[in-house]
């Protein structure tokens, strides 16, 4: 296989233009333009072999192009089990603090679309918080918050009565 070449051609005028070449400049195929390059991705999105084969569709990616962040292998079921924890701590703080109200809500709306939809780049365009493993990444930082929110029970009355120049600044 020949290596393409990187020097940079002069633009023609469209009347000079290769039939089925880039049109910019005088590369013959448009995959081998120096102008085009610097307009393509750096990686192009993978889909999935079989349509809607959510399973293949991780395997596919070899890496997420983020430092120290792997492909997850099946995020589908890793998400949910993640969410179904989160879940489960939340049953211990009471109804009515913030914290599980809101939690539960966003929770249960994510746990939604994980078992409604297959295909993971519809999940990940769905949920609009970066790759599926940024994903996977918040709700184990969630599960882990929701487990230290329930050790510090902030919903609880304070122990003593705050200062009543606590918010005023500059004191």
């Amino acid at each position: 296989m020949r290596e393409p070449t990187l020097r940079v051609l002069a633009l023609r005028a469209p009347s000079e233009r290769l039939p089925g070449g880039c049109g910019a400049c005088a590369a013959r195929r448009p995959s081998l333009c120096p102008l085009r390059a610097r307009l393509r991705p750096s990686a192009p999105r993978m889909r999935p072999a079989v349509p809607g084969c959510a399973a293949m569709a991780g395997a596919l990616r070899k890496t997420t192009g983020l430092v120290g962040l792997a492909v997850s292998e099946n995020p589908h079921e890793r998400l949910r089990i993640l969410y179904t924890k989160i879940l489960g701590v939340l049953q211990n703080i009471p109804k009515d603090a913030a914290y599980r109200k809101y939690t539960e809500q966003i929770v249960n709306q994510r746990l939604n679309l994980v078992q409604t939809e297959t295909d993971v780049q519809k999940l990940q365009d769905k949920l609009n918080s970066g790759q599926i493993e940024e994903v996977i990444l918040q709700a184990e930082n969630e599960l882990s918050l929701s487990r230290k929110m329930l050790q510090w029970k902030p919903w609880e009355p304070l122990v003593e009565e705050p200062p009543s120049n606590q918010w005023k600044w500059p004191i």
